[in-house]
């Protein structure tokens, strides 16, 4: 699950870059920033199911 997470923000990240390297108007800067939101988005919960995996292996053990 977290390495979709993390292939997900990367490709959102890179493709909001992409968004709005291109833009020809504002509502493509717009359309890139929301793409790159999306992506740090992913990037969090890819986090957040790491530290939760860590967390319960760590209370496995104990």
């Amino acid at each position: 699950m977290r390495i979709v997470l993390f292939v997900l923000a990367a490709a959102g990240l890179l493709f909001g870059v992409f968004l709005i390297a291109n833009a020809q108007t504002i509502v493509h800067e717009v359309e890139g920033l929301i793409v790159m939101t999306a992506g740090v988005v992913a990037l969090g919960a890819a986090a957040i199911v790491e530290a939760v995996n860590a967390l319960a292996k760590k209370g496995k053990h104990d």
